[in-house]
């Protein structure tokens, strides 16, 4: 994300997800629990965007 300078709406969009879904910003600064749809995406986003 901060490569590529995205803030978590914009990767939630790129997963297909509403962008005012705070569940990426809730896990990734509250240590919440990612549900299983979002966590198979993004999976596959941080494959496909790792090199």
């Amino acid at each position: 994300m901060a490569r590529r300078g995205l803030k978590n709406g914009d990767v939630m969009r790129e997963l297909g997800f509403n962008p005012l879904n705070a569940s990426l910003g809730m896990a990734l600064n509250r240590n919440t629990q990612i549900k299983e749809p979002l966590l198979k995406a993004l999976e596959g986003w941080i494959v496909s965007y790792r090199a």
